[in-house]
């Protein structure tokens, strides 16, 4: 499930430092910068590392129905490390092709929008692997389960999906052979999403929760992580606060 973007006016770019805690001191990690073109369609993308270094670019071309055509990934030499190729069908995806060194990677959507399948090719076109998403939709055609098969044929995961009475996700569940991990979301009264608590169901495992802050005209400003468990401070029964992504907009 795919987050809204961030902004509520039309941006020129908006970048995303993201930073962690370390011995009590907040240190950069990495940075995001998204550039749009003047159809505010997402045309680049830059990531940084910690250095403020490029690690690597994504380029987004499109057609002539302003569709998205393709996108080329390049790490910071200029060397492709990726392109992915999008068809369409009535105006709806069809499927994504990605290539990278050397395989190739075919996801097919249905008429939601959502993957029913994934082939992974060779580079001389042998299929080595395919892996099929059965996918449930309710009257509003919402997604309300995923079923994910193997290429073995054996059933992997069960994906379930809740939502409230104005459409809105408020819990995940994946649900595997041993165990069931659930995400629960909060919405102020606009319908932004403020609160994402994780449980991985799992023991010794991490509790997760994500704090969203917005300024006045309904931005992004801030994206809190807290963690409780078993890797955070030693067993530390309190959740406490491990990274901080810092939003800035370009009009």
């Amino acid at each position: 499930m795919e987050m809204k973007p961030p902004f509520t006016r039309p941006v020129k770019e908006y970048s995303v430092e993201n930073y962690v805690f370390e011995d009590g001191k907040q240190v950069l990690d990495n940075k995001f910068t998204w550039k749009y073109n003047q159809n505010h369609q997402i045309f680049e993308i830059y990531q940084y590392d910690s250095k403020i270094e490029l690690y690597e670019a994504s380029y987004y071309n499109y057609n002539d129905d302003q569709q998205l055509k393709d996108v080329t990934v390049k790490v910071a030499d200029g060397e492709q490390k990726k392109q992915l190729l999008y068809e369409y069908a009535d105006d709806k995806l069809t499927q994504i092709s990605e290539i990278a060194g050397d395989y190739n990677t075919l996801t097919k959507y249905d008429d939601y929008g959502n993957p029913s399948e994934k082939e992974t090719y060779t580079k001389e076109n042998v299929l080595i692997s395919t892996t099929v998403f059965i996918n449930l939709y309710d009257q509003n055609g919402r997604l309300v389960e995923k079923h994910t098969i193997l290429p073995s044929g054996e059933a992997d995961r069960v994906d379930k999906y809740q939502y409230n009475e104005s459409g809105l996700l408020i819990e995940e569940q994946n649900v595997r052979k041993h165990f069931t991990s659930i995400a629960k979301h909060s919405y102020n009264e606009k319908g932004d999403l403020i609160l994402s608590d994780f449980n991985p169901g799992e023991p010794n495992h991490e509790m997760l929760k994500r704090e969203l802050i917005y300024s006045k005209d309904n931005n992004i400003l801030e994206i809190r992580e807290y963690r409780l468990g078993w890797c955070y401070q030693d067993h530390n029964d309190d959740f406490g606060l491990t990274g901080i992504a810092l939003y800035s907009y370009m009009r």
